[in-house]
């Protein structure tokens, strides 16, 4: 362990641009763990407490619009409660239904929920230029952060061969791997969304089959569509 702490001082002395991104890993890996339990706390103390407070409302006495709406927050809640989605009524319909398919898990829901909407009983998938903005940038950190990480990974085990530099390079590199995963979450939205969307097309359950989300293409309509336009033109 001696060895391990004098190899890191003398590569930070060598380098310290090396302690900059060391730092840098173990406030992001900090970060992420703390907000990580901040979402179960919100869960499991907020918004049950919430559930348990409107469950014990007593409904009898009141009028009959009362009822129906307090059967209809109850219901919302239990959704929330079972989805971790807090949403519109109409949406969490929507999102139910979708989930029901079978072709799509509640934790990729979770993710991409905010691009669906219900139409005319289907879903529609909304992604803009902004949107897919997002995505390719999220995209390019992600391979650039992991290319960077590897060539540092390689640059530390080669500067002096051994078993120490090759854990010490290895654990820059999974530090580097999982900020690029955790940056790359926009483009796995994406990258779920297309997957979905092929889904919904098969079932006959997309509301805007028309609208183009390739990624590098600006034009808002399906190549598909519009040669199908073409075709009966």
């Amino acid at each position: 362990m001696d060895s391990l702490y004098s190899t890191i001082s003398a590569l930070v002395k060598n380098d310290p641009s090396l302690g900059y991104v060391l730092i840098t890993i173990m406030i992001v890996g900090f970060i992420i763990k703390k907000f990580y339990h901040y979402l179960n706390f919100h869960e499991s103390y907020v918004t049950r407490r919430f559930y348990k407070r409107i469950s014990s409302i007593d409904a009898e006495g009141c009028n009959e619009l009362t009822k129906k709406y307090l059967v209809h927050v109850k219901e919302q809640e239990i959704y929330t409660l079972l989805s971790g989605i807090k949403t519109a009524p109409q949406n969490a319909k929507m999102l139910m239904d979708l989930y029901l398919t079978g072709v799509i898990s509640n934790q990729r829901i979770k993710g991409i929920y905010g691009f669906l909407k219900p139409y005319n009983g289907k879903v529609s998938i909304n992604i803009n230029l902004f949107d897919k903005s997002i995505f390719i940038y999220s995209l390019l950190m992600m391979v650039c952060l992991i290319s960077y990480g590897f060539y540092l990974f390689l640059s530390i085990l080669f500067n002096n061969p051994s078993v120490i530099q090759l854990i010490i390079g290895f654990v820059f590199f999974i530090g580097y791997f999982l900020l690029a995963i955790t940056i790359g979450s926009d483009y796995f939205k994406y990258h779920y969304l297309t997957q979905l969307r092929e889904s919904l097309l098969g079932l006959n359950k997309l509301a805007n089959p028309e609208d183009n989300i390739s990624l590098f293409s600006f034009s808002n309509k399906s190549n598909k569509i519009s040669n199908l336009d073409q075709t009966a033109n």
